[in-house]
């Protein structure tokens, strides 16, 4: 249902519109079951509530009505499409005459610079070659690359190709209309749906053999999942140490699903989940943390990159909205950047507005300590479209992906690297199972640094699941 109202999103809000009914469903009570969505659900930024209206409103007059027949408590959400079924039935004629034209116009908008559907191959379970054949076997048609835009309609036979743009050999990408979602790979988590876009903040990062490596904001676990099958490719499958990469989520509701996709899709064979907010994290508390070397941070955002720019209502978000995830975004890169062991981090966000991207760049760039060890990495020189450096200068070795131009998801995506990666810090104090130092004084390397942090007594609680 979610999928079908992105592709009806016009249509419906035309169709609240003619109904005058706009303001009736702008700030109105969901149930519980449907709060647990939205808060399970950050990539929706600000505008949650309107996705569960409007998928509800699709099912109403599109659908089976199953979501409004079989809701499990009678909200006001609930009551006010019930109550106006017959408006908004009289609005979708007045505005497309019928079902059915609402439906063409739909797809047909659906279709025009319309966003591709992509999967990506989830080489713990599976290699790209033996997917490749899985679909083809039941199907669908390799081509050499994406084919032309009047290629792509619904009535073609199933094809699909590789999207090497940003993320090498991984990703798979499908007409906009296609039903990949219900294919047998898709359940076994073999093909992992995600947009090419969401997949390149793990390949920024680019975590090299041995690391510890850590997502900061996990949840629903996607980008997890993908650093788990990059370590894996990189040799970890000869020690596939438990606590290679940690996750990090703090919401529990989200943790649950972070903690559900690690599991399915193997992950867990090197993944250590901490339901915790990441700013509380102490690594001079723990020794996982402690030798983390490379962080992932994806914090919440706005999520005005999933939406078209036509469609984009700056305003709308606030600028107290706009400033508090700024606000927190700047905090939580801090916290990632002064850990203590910490060579590499990514950043990212899945918005357009610069003051999630480049300003929240230019805060450590402009920061007179932070910037003696931190520098920008040039990363996918390739790419033509970079950051703004009117905003942040050095912003160009940022990356933007458009949502029109390039057919996937918005995003923005910075690595930082610290200047003196060779640099080592005093682990705390060693657990029982270590092997004890040998007693008599020892000299102390000349690029051994005393942690940043406090170290808190042994045995201190942990959030570690």
């Amino acid at each position: 249902l979610a999928l079908k109202f992105a592709q009806y999103r016009a249509v419906l809000d035309a169709i609240l519109s003619k109904a005058d009914l706009d303001a009736k469903f702008e700030d109105i009570e969901l149930g519980k079951s449907a709060q647990a969505i939205v808060a399970a659900s950050k990539d929706w930024g600000p505008d949650g509530t309107q996705w569960i209206v409007r998928t509800a409103l699709f099912d109403l007059l599109f659908g089976a009505s199953k979501m409004i027949i079989r809701a499990p408590e009678p909200c006001a959400l609930y009551k006010a499409l019930v109550e106006s079924k017959a408006d908004l039935e009289r609005a979708l004629v007045d505005v497309f005459e019928s079902a059915d034209n609402a439906r063409e116009v739909a797809e047909k908008e659906a279709m025009e610079g319309a966003s591709l559907r992509y999967a990506r191959v989830n080489t713990i379970k599976a290699t790209v070659d033996e997917i490749v054949a899985d679909l083809k076997e039941s199907g669908y048609e390799l081509k050499d690359s994406e084919p032309k835009a009047r290629e792509l309609k619904k009535n073609l036979p199933k094809i699909f190709w590789l999207d090497s743009r940003l993320v090498p050999e991984v990703v798979l990408a499908f007409n906009p209309s296609d039903t990949i979602q219900n294919h047998a790979l898709v359940k076994s988590k073999k093909l992992i749906l995600q947009d090419m876009s969401s997949c390149v903040p793990a390949v920024a990062l680019d975590p090299q053999p041995r690391w510890t490596v850590l997502d900061a904001c996990a949840a629903p676990g996607n980008k997890t999942s993908h650093l788990a099958a990059l370590m894996l490719s990189k040799g970890e499958a000869v020690k596939r140490k438990k606590n290679r990469l940690i996750a990090v989520e703090k919401d529990r509701n989200r943790f649950k699903i972070l903690r559900n996709t690690v599991q399915q899709t193997g992950a867990d064979e090197i993944c250590k989940l901490i339901n915790a907010d990441f700013l509380s994290l102490d690594p001079s508390t723990d020794k996982n943390l402690f030798s983390v070397k490379a962080i992932l941070l994806d914090p919440s955002c706005s999520g005005s990159g999933l939406v078209k720019r036509h469609e984009l209502n700056e305003e709308k978000l606030g600028d107290d909205r706009l400033k508090s995830l700024a606000s927190f975004q700047k905090a939580a890169l801090r916290h990632a950047l002064a850990f203590p062991n910490v060579t590499r981090v990514s950043y990212s966000t899945c918005s357009v507005n610069e003051e999630e991207n480049e300003d929240v760049v230019k805060d450590i760039l402009t920061d007179s300590e932070l910037c003696k060890h931190w520098r920008l990495r040039n990363i996918f020189p390739n790419w033509k479209h970079r950051g703004d450096e009117t905003v942040c200068p050095g912003a160009s070795n940022c990356i933007r992906i458009d949502s029109e131009l390039h057919k996937t998801g918005g995003f923005f995506v910075a690595v930082f690297e610290r200047d003196a990666p060779n640099l080592v810090f005093k682990a705390p104090v060693q657990s029982d199972e270590e092997e004890a130092p040998v007693k008599g004084k020892r000299k102390r390397a000349d690029n051994v640094v005393k942690p940043a942090f406090s170290t808190a007594p042994r045995g201190c609680k942990r959030a570690l699941f």
